[in-house]
């Protein structure tokens, strides 16, 4: 297969006429088999943006050389050799490339590691800026598919809404749209994000006035939703559920006591007083001497 994700824009212009139409036929028939397979399809874009690319220098020597009608868009150019109009995806890849790499601002490897949605939003950049590429907005579209970090595609969308700010959608197509989503089964989905939007900080914007008839609103929902017997019930098994939960926080957040081996007690030095040596009692000499003096004169009394 011709058609990869590599393919350089350098091949393509390599490419004879016949060779180019061929690519483009092969681009058309990869879409249709990946039609299947999501991503493979979205993978395929930037690759069949530079088909187109390659095909609108041919168009435009076409153009200079008077050999087709000046008019002649790209569009129909393509789908005079496949059969089939371009996918859209592919030709908002063919604008970035266009704008940025033609340009310089962004190498062609860059280009390729870029995801779909990132060189659609900076195709729609340099479109909202006139395809200006000295536009400060296109600059920075440009330093986001160099970056392509996690934050770019938030970053892409904040600098078009910049460039094309969305406009407001009046009540009637709210409320058309709020119809669409209920009938086709998805009313869960539609309150699952108004609970959500409750949790940003565009809510707290709302004045007194405005949150009391939102509440009011959906206090009147609710009320029409199942009996008293059924609400009663559901109140009770949300609440048992919620304890059930909060006792399961409560347990994964209990401390763990780690026992670790108990290392040398140090113990400080006591102080002893000095043990003096005991004195010895010394026996009364001059009495004894005394008692043996007098024996020899009782013995002479005696006799």
């Amino acid at each position: 297969m011709l058609l990869l994700n590599t393919i350089t824009i350098a091949h393509i212009r390599s490419l004879t006429p016949s060779e180019l139409d061929d690519l483009a036929k092969e681009s058309v028939r990869l879409q249709k088999d990946a039609k299947a397979a999501t991503d493979a399809n979205k993978s395929s874009f930037p690759a069949v943006g530079k088909v187109l690319c390659g095909l609108e220098e041919r168009l435009n020597k076409l153009k200079a050389q008077v050999l087709i009608a000046s008019n002649t868009s790209l569009a129909s150019y393509f789908e005079s050799i496949t059969t089939k109009k371009p996918n859209n995806h592919a030709m908002s890849c063919a604008v970035a490339f266009g704008a940025y790499v033609r340009t310089g601002l962004v190498p062609e490897a860059q280009f390729d590691k870029n995801p779909c949605s990132n060189l659609e939003l900076a195709a729609s950049i340099a479109t909202s800026c006139g395809g200006s590429v000295v536009n400060e907005y296109v600059k920075a579209a440009a330093a986001e598919l160099l970056d392509r970090s996690k934050n770019s595609p938030g970053n892409l969308r904040a600098l078009l809404l910049k460039v094309k700010p969305k406009e407001s959608m009046d009540v009637l197509k709210a409320l058309e749209k709020s119809n669409e989503i209920i009938d086709d089964g998805h009313i869960e989905a539609l309150l699952a994000a108004v609970d959500a939007w409750f949790t940003t900080d565009a809510s707290k914007e709302l004045d007194a006035e405005k949150r009391k008839k939102v509440f009011t609103l959906l206090n009147a929902c609710t009320d029409k939703v199942g009996t008293f017997e059924e609400q009663s019930a559901w109140v009770r098994e949300n609440a048992a559920k919620a304890a059930t939960a909060a006792k399961a926080a409560a347990k994964a957040a209990k401390p763990i006591t780690v026992i670790t081996e108990p290392g040398p007690v140090e113990t400080a030095p006591v102080e002893t007083a000095p043990v003096e040596a005991p004195v010895a009692e010394s026996e009364p000499e001059t009495a004894l001497a005394e008692t043996t003096e007098e024996e020899p004169q009782l013995e002479e009394q005696a006799a």
